[in-house]
């Protein structure tokens, strides 16, 4: 196991006590108990970045255990602004100040994602129907996911997070769907697309 695949171990290791630990509004959701499903989802996003913002990310962890506080409980709180606001009013002075240098990065990550997310869409119309969705306007899951997840980071993650999508001459979302149907046993996305 090289350096890289020790800091993503343990970034799973800590997420997934986040994450089933969390405690929602309408009670235990299934996906909190299903860690396969959970290590196959948040591996395949850690293995296709740098290992610069893996690192970086393993450090935000470390400073949300100092602080006491759950960066995936933010990352859901920060989407529930997109998808259901009066829940959200009820949290928000749970979460961190707004960090507006962050926010500026966080824009410009979404450009970059969004425009792959979009590629994705078009190219795989049939697997897209049971993924995160981008046509729904101003709110789409996908895009909600995207900037939860992103304020949850520290800003110096976001900031090494850009400047490494900023270098891809392939697209991320596409790559990362496909390493997650891999995982699954599935063949390719292609031939995924032409079964359903």
């Amino acid at each position: 196991m090289d350096d890289k695949d020790r800091i993503i171990k343990e970034i799973l290791d800590i997420e997934w006590e986040l994450f089933t630990n969390l405690n929602n509004v309408g009670g235990r959701a299934n996906c909190q108990d299903n860690k396969n499903e959970f290590l196959i989802t948040r591996s395949s996003q850690w293995e296709n970045l740098s290992r610069n913002v893996c690192y970086s990310y393993l450090k935000d962890l470390h400073n949300a255990r100092i602080s006491n506080t759950n960066p995936l409980f933010e990352k859901y709180a920060y989407m529930m602004e997109y998808t259901h606001k009066d829940e959200f009013d009820k949290i928000k002075m749970y979460l961190p100040e707004e960090d507006e240098r962050k926010n500026k990065v966080i824009s410009k990550i979404e450009e970059i994602v969004m425009n792959w997310e979009k590629e994705f869409h078009s190219k795989y119309p049939k697997i897209s129907k049971f993924v995160r969705q981008i046509d729904i306007d101003d709110v789409a899951p996908a895009r909600a996911y995207l900037i939860g997840e992103h304020k949850s980071y520290s800003y110096t993650t976001n900031l090494i997070y850009l400047e490494y999508i900023k270098t891809l001459d392939f697209n991320l979302v596409e790559k990362i769907y496909s390493d997650i149907i891999a995982k699954k046993g599935l063949k390719d996305l292609d031939t995924l697309e032409g079964s359903l």
